[in-house]
């Protein structure tokens, strides 16, 4: 059973009789901290020549805490392999090994924690990353009530979420939709355009139950962060939290557990622009991105939330879409509903209803952590959607382009704590948190089953 006895928030510790002032000062100073913030950032960006300053949402609902970064900024950029110092790597702790120069794409990122051994897991058990107001009316409860296995949020600490939140579902759409904030938007529809990878032929799977062929109907390339040390961040499928990665090749009889298909650093010299936006606006450095592609009449994605599997706790996701408008909606968790997808008509609320977002290009949609625990998300299937028994669309659907229509592109960053060592197979996974929250105030950490709580910054 957890019972919270000290707070430490932003380098200060408390103690459960003067918590409650503290806690009042630390707010005020919060504020004055997110108008400064927000001052210097408007600033920033004029100096930056970053994005059109004139066009930049800022949120005066709520403090974005993660103002203090979690390490000295320093910028992503090359370094080819034959540079000194690619060969050498200062590891924070010692225990992060350097493997001979291994330097196939040389980012300068800085890494703290250790490699881990067989059966150890990353990141402690009972983590629960959520607004300080959740967690004080949820720390007595079993842990089992309040988490499920994979660190998500069970359906009793989602009703008490919105139950000590209630105006979440009205504000929703002012804090998480930031409209038009990238200039030039058609620079990085061109960009996408280009990318091979978004044009090969789709490839079916058969679906065991039914043996018909099953297709992801849009498009799309990841693309890993790969350090000095030949560390990639992880995307895995499943839901077993933070175990070692075992399987990295794709192969036809094995399915994949996890699969390195490009290099971030591609990337970098055309996406720096929204990755600083990131930073600048959140104080997040995301470590992976995924591109994706919707350019026919029945692509879409349905109803999910994203994987917590091997992402930073506390972190944020963040969506740049680019192109033809295509609807994003937001619904409740089918926690609400038995596990059973909710209904989707009405406005947005705790247990039904949907939130319809149709983004300009160069929007941004924002999901902090909260947000992905007691929301799902969507890109509506908006035409026609074949049966899979339909054999004269199965026999056509890779040769024609009848089917086509102007594509919408997605760039989702996220911050991933798992990196894989392929060479030697070694896995790391980064301790450190965030502290994102559609909430005012932010979000702190707490271990269930343990005395203290954590706040937004170390």
């Amino acid at each position: 059973m957890f019972r919270s006895t000290s707070v430490e928030q932003k380098g200060k510790h408390t103690t459960d009789n003067d918590g409650q002032n503290d806690t009042i000062n630390n707010q005020e100073s919060l504020r004055k901290m997110y108008h400064s913030f927000v001052s210097n950032f408007i600033e920033s960006m004029r100096n930056l020549d970053v994005l059109d300053v004139d066009k930049v949402v800022v949120s005066n609902n709520h403090i974005f805490l993660q103002t203090e970064p979690k390490k000295q900024p320093v910028h992503i950029h090359l370094s080819s392999s034959d540079d000194d110092s690619s060969e050498e790597e200062n590891p924070i702790d010692g225990e992060t090994k350097s493997h001979g120069g291994y330097s196939p794409q040389g980012l300068d990122i800085i890494k703290s924690g250790h490699t881990l051994k067989e059966n150890e897991k990353g990141t402690p058990e009972n983590e629960f990353v959520a607004p300080q107001q959740l967690i004080d009316s949820v720390c007595a409860w079993p842990i089992k009530t309040v988490l499920k296995q994979d660190k998500r949020w069970n359906v009793d600490t989602i009703k008490e979420y919105h139950k000590l939140f209630p105006e979440t579902c009205h504000t929703l759409k002012k804090r998480c939709y930031f409209q038009s904030v990238v200039p030039n938007p058609q620079k990085y529809i061109e960009y996408c355009d280009g990318l091979a990878g978004l044009k090969v032929p789709r490839i079916g799977v058969i679906n065991p139950r039914n043996k018909l062929m099953t297709y992801n109907e849009r498009d799309t390339i990841f693309y890993s962060f790969e350090d000095k040390e030949g560390f990639s961040t992880v995307y895995r499928s499943g839901w077993t939290p933070y175990s070692i990665p075992k399987r990295i090749e794709k192969t036809e009889e094995l399915p994949v557990e996890w699969a390195k298909e490009q290099q971030f650093a591609k990337l970098l010299p055309t996406l720096q622009p929204l990755l600083d936006h990131i930073y600048q606006q959140f104080r997040e450095r995301p470590n992976h991105c995924i591109i994706t592609r919707y350019n026919r009449s029945y692509d879409g994605i349905g109803a999910h939330a994203d994987k917590t599997k091997d992402l930073v706790r506390g972190s944020s996701v963040f969506i740049y879409t680019f192109g033809a408008a295509k609807e994003f909606r937001i619904l409740a968790s089918r926690q609400m509903n038995n596990g059973r997808p909710c209904s989707r008509k009405g406005e947005l609320t705790p247990s039904s209803g949907s939130l319809k977002l149709t983004p300009a290009s160069g929007s941004l949609i924002y999901m902090p952590w909260d947000m992905n625990q007691i929301f799902e998300h969507e890109v509506t299937f908006s035409g026609k959607k074949f049966k899979k028994t339909d054999a004269k669309f199965q026999a056509e659907r890779e040769t024609t382009k009848k089917y086509h229509v102007e594509p919408r592109y997605s760039i989702t960053f996220r911050s991933k704590c798992t990196w894989y060592q392929k060479e030697t197979c070694e896995t790391y996974v980064d301790p450190e948190c965030q502290f994102s929250s559609l909430q005012e105030g932010g979000a702190a950490r707490v271990i269930l089953g343990n005395v203290s709580t954590m706040g937004s910054s170390k």
